[in-house]
């Protein structure tokens, strides 16, 4: 058994599969826009991987208490990337042994964190 994938509700698709590809650089896996209604993108880093399904909906996620993580090699870097795209990402909290993380939110507000890998 494995983890497939994990769904966000999105307010706005269109921006959460460009945050996704840009910040998060995962690639379109499966592309379901064409669809009328119940549109669904599926977002990894392949099809092997746990996949991000993004479904675009009218009630888009608003909870608290749930995030994704993704590793990155600097976190510092990573950091002054988002404030320099106009995001407001969190202070770095560090674990020690020069690993550290932040949260930032996505475009429908799901909390996305970046930690040292």
């Amino acid at each position: 058994m494995r983890l497939e994938h994990i769904t966000i509700q999105c307010a706005d698709l269109e921006a959460s599969v460009k945050f996704y590809c840009e910040c998060a650089g995962l690639k379109v896996i499966r592309d379901m826009r064409d669809r009328p209604s119940n549109r669904i993108v599926f977002m990894g880093n392949s099809d092997d991987d746990t996949l991000v399904e993004l479904i675009d909906s009218e009630k888009p996620f608003r909870g608290s208490g749930v995030s994704m993580g993704f590793g990155v090699k600097d976190v510092k870097e990573c950091r002054e990337w988002f404030i320099e795209k106009g995001y407001e990402p969190t202070q770095i909290r560090w674990l020690g042994e020069g690993r550290g993380f932040f949260f930032v939110a996505d475009p429908s507000g799901f909390s996305v964190q970046f930690i040292t890998e």
